[in-house]
């Protein structure tokens, strides 16, 4: 698991398309409390940290919104992003999850 997280982290230092799927990815698991604020409130394992909640928050608002982020932006994304390389690993893991529970459930 350690080399897959290394492996993301790689790429999303790299790749703002990757950086953006994790930055979007995190961000769906922001409380909503947390997405209103664009602070930290709870402290339950996903979002981001409080240095990072605020700009990163605007970023992804601004890519659901439709508005692709400025050079500064991907670069900051892309920069403070692979710190979020386990949760994502997580996220992704219990989406698969989900999905196979659907499946067995019709």
């Amino acid at each position: 698991m350690e080399s897959k997280i290394h492996e993301l982290k790689y790429a999303i230092s790299k790749d703002i398309v990757t950086a953006k799927r994790c930055l979007l990815a995190i961000y769906k698991y922001q409380t909503l409390d947390e997405k209103q604020s664009q602070a930290t409130i709870k402290v339950n394992g996903f979002g981001f940290s409080k240095t990072d909640s605020t700009v990163l928050s605007k970023i992804a608002e601004e890519i659901i919104n439709g508005n692709e982020p400025m050079d500064k932006e991907c670069t900051i994304c892309m920069k403070l992003m692979p710190k979020y390389a386990g949760q994502w690993l997580k996220i992704k893991q219990m989406e698969k999850n989900d999905e196979q529970i659907n499946v067995l459930n019709g």
